[in-house]
């Protein structure tokens, strides 16, 4: 599936957090699934039907019949489409996710390429971590402290990050990396780590 610009560019934010702990995404990692359904959605597949911007009195009412943009979504050079969506029937997700903020991605044929839920106000991290797991098996890395949990679950060609502080947690859901966006990432992080060295240590 061909990568959108956008979902590149979040790719390579993202990464950038993988690489600073030391961790890289298998060499020979399965190649990646066709498509994946996750929280009820199509993941590497298109949503039907396309996405509209939600209606007023699906946003104060919460309800939606099928996923729709919050607002305009933000348009890549590709075509791709990038914002913050409203998730239909949350009574059929898990609870740690009925009611999170949700940012997709979509390419421009109108697949499902990200999916990123933010839960804030101090949310279980552990809860999560075990529902998660219950599907995908356990994490491949996730090293735990009293204030902060990173885990990765990578399995059937999917790829999905949980990163957490005392405050909040962000879930992404993504078809796992090709070696070129994985080498573009790296690439990235080593020219961040290249500026970094290059600041003053004082002001």
């Amino acid at each position: 599936m061909a990568r959108s610009s956008i979902s590149h560019a979040l790719f390579v934010i993202f990464a950038a957090g993988l690489s600073a702990g030391g961790s890289h995404a298998r060499a020979n990692a399965p190649a990646p699934a066709s498509q994946v359904t996750v929280l009820g959605l199509p993941l590497g597949g298109p949503l039907k039907p396309s996405p509209r911007v939600c209606k007023t009195e699906e946003i104060t009412a919460y309800h939606a019949k099928a996923i729709c943009w919050l607002s305009q979504p933000v348009v890549g050079k590709d075509g791709s489409r990038a914002g913050l969506v409203l998730l239909p029937y949350p009574e059929s997700r898990p609870e740690w996710a009925a009611y999170a903020e949700v940012y997709a991605v979509l390419s421009q044929a109108g697949n499902l390429e990200w999916l990123s839920l933010t839960l804030k106000n101090q949310p279980d991290k552990h809860q999560i971590a075990d529902s998660i797991s219950k599907r995908f098996g356990a994490p491949s890395q996730a090293p735990l402290a009293p204030n902060f949990i990173y885990a990765t679950w990578r399995q059937e060609g999917l790829q999905i990050d949980q990163a957490c502080d005392h405050r909040l947690c962000t879930v992404k859901f993504r078809l796992e990396p090709t070696a070129e966006e994985r080498a573009k990432a790296n690439a990235a992080y080593e020219e961040t780590l290249r500026r970094k060295a290059q600041r003053p240590l004082s002001p």
